[in-house]
């Protein structure tokens, strides 16, 4: 992956529905797609990918309730500045 993947984009979709359909408030979903933003995140570091780009909220997702959106802005994956090459 590292030889030829150099930047990665991620957009979350669906978190909302996958947590309502098992059971669980909204919010709930996105903590879960946080989380698995962190573990895609991390991975492709390791790999060699030198950019993650993360879609982080569309017009509709801060149009939704203040914890639901705050939730959203306040808890986004570790930032990383630089990574190593080598």
């Amino acid at each position: 992956m590292g030889d030829s993947v150099r930047s990665l984009a991620i957009i979350p979709d669906g978190n909302r529905r996958e947590a309502t359909r098992h059971g669980f408030p909204p919010i709930t979903g996105h903590v879960w797609g946080l989380r698995k933003i962190r573990e895609i995140t991390e991975a492709a570091f390791e790999r060699g990918v030198r950019q993650v780009t993360v879609w982080g909220a569309s017009s509709l997702n801060l149009e939704r309730r203040d914890k639901e959106r705050d939730t959203l802005a306040l808890a986004p994956p570790q930032r990383r500045t630089s990574v190593s090459a080598g």
